[in-house]
């Protein structure tokens, strides 16, 4: 299209010399609006492919105006559920795109024009059978949303580190094998979503998103945590369940604007002392792991009101965990506890403690002071569960 309008111009320029050579104007001027005109039908060819394309997906005129006008100034598309398998290359000429919502759809490729949308600030793509993302995803530089879960994504491009205004990320249920180090640059990133994946590692540059308050890495086979995480010192939320991680860090404690840490379904064996230092933590998660103590440490989790140690290899507790102020739900279900530690009587919280699944012959006399408190025991210790 761009050889035609170049071969217009041309020939534009040739009928003025040849009126600078004597030809007369007003013969003229009708050959030079013809060839305008015909320049004119050319740049229009994109918009008709855009209809074409609508048309036969049958997508109504609400979504995609079939008027010249409206079209150009089209700020938002929402085609979801819609079962197209394509978008037109012309997509790209929509220059007033700020939202283009394409979930649950049957996309497998993007056209490399999605990059020339300079104003999209919200993108949609999930559940659609993407394998790849072009290049120039990283020219949308005001994109601030960006939606893929539930693609078949293996990997991300480099220039996804481009994407400066990023906030959201979701990359959830895909086949991620790896990210690449670009994905640092994403200094505005305040949610990141990876559940689901391949992933056997992060890079060391997932440190730089300092900025990051949600971060949800569960169902991968991570092994180990690079010592950058610990730098991510805005993180409130982290989940890393059903992974292969052994052990934590030992700075791990330095991410102490944590709220809500879930690390269950892992193959960790003690926990760093440093822990103690996550005093803003309020749920922790350690379900299903190979803990068979826990630090002193632990006790300084003030701000804690529900503990999850089930099913691990615990024999016994610290006398730290009766500081723990505030806690409410207490689960030490399916461990080899034989008995309860006295400070547990401190918890004046505590609501609901699980027990059962240990070997507990006798309660601590200083429990039956919290008359608000329910105990799941399948021993019935002392005859009744309820106190």
């Amino acid at each position: 299209m761009s050889q035609n309008g170049n071969d217009t111009d041309q020939v534009i320029v040739n009928l003025q010399a040849l009126t600078a050579f004597g030809k007369n104007h007003d013969d003229l001027n009708p050959i030079i609006a013809e060839h305008k005109a015909s320049q004119l039908a050319l740049n229009d060819i994109w918009i008709q492919k855009i209809w074409r394309w609508a048309d036969s997906f049958e997508i109504n005129d609400d979504a995609i105006p079939r008027d010249k006008k409206p079209l150009l100034a089209l700020k938002s598309i929402v085609l979801e559920a819609q079962n197209f398998t394509e978008l037109p290359e012309s997509i790209g000429q929509l220059k007033n795109l700020d939202r283009l919502e394409l979930n649950y759809n049957s996309l497998r490729e993007l056209p490399e024009s999605i990059g020339k949308l300079h104003h999209l600030a919200q993108l949609g793509l999930n559940g659609n059978n993407l394998k790849e993302l072009p290049e120039s995803i990283g020219q949308l530089s005001h994109l601030a949303q960006l939606g893929l879960t539930g693609n078949n994504l293996k990997e991300l491009p480099e220039s996804i580190g481009q994407l400066s205004h990023l906030a959201q990320l979701t990359l959830g249920s895909n086949i991620l094998n790896e990210l690449p180090e670009s994905i640092g640059q994403l200094r505005n990133l305040t949610y990141l979503s990876l559940f689901d994946n391949n992933l056997s590692s992060l890079p060391n540059s997932i440190g730089q998103l300092n900025n990051l308050i949600y971060l949800f890495l569960a169902n991968n086979h991570l092994s180990a945590l690079p010592k950058s995480i610990c730098r991510l010192s805005n993180l409130a939320t982290l989940t890393f369940s059903g992974n292969k991680i052994s052990a934590l860090p030992e700075s791990f404690g330095e991410l102490n604007n944590l709220t809500q840490l879930t690390l269950s379904d892992n193959n960790l064996n003690e926990l760093p002392t440093s822990m103690g230092q996550l005093d803003r933590l309020e749920i922790l998660n350690l379900d299903n792991n190979n803990l068979s103590e826990l630090p002193e440490s632990i006790g300084q989790l003030g701000n804690l009101t529900k503990l999850v140690l089930s099913d691990n290899k615990l024999s016994e507790l610290p006398t730290s965990i009766g500081q723990l102020k505030h806690l409410e739900i207490l689960d030490l279900s399916n461990n080899s506890l034989t008995e309860l530690p006295e400070s547990i009587g401190h918890l004046c919280h505590l609501k609901t403690l699980y027990i059962e699944g240990n070997n507990i012959q006798k309660l601590p006399e200083s429990i039956k002071h919290n008359s608000k408190l329910y105990i799941y025991d399948d021993n019935d210790l002392l005859g009744k569960a309820h106190y």
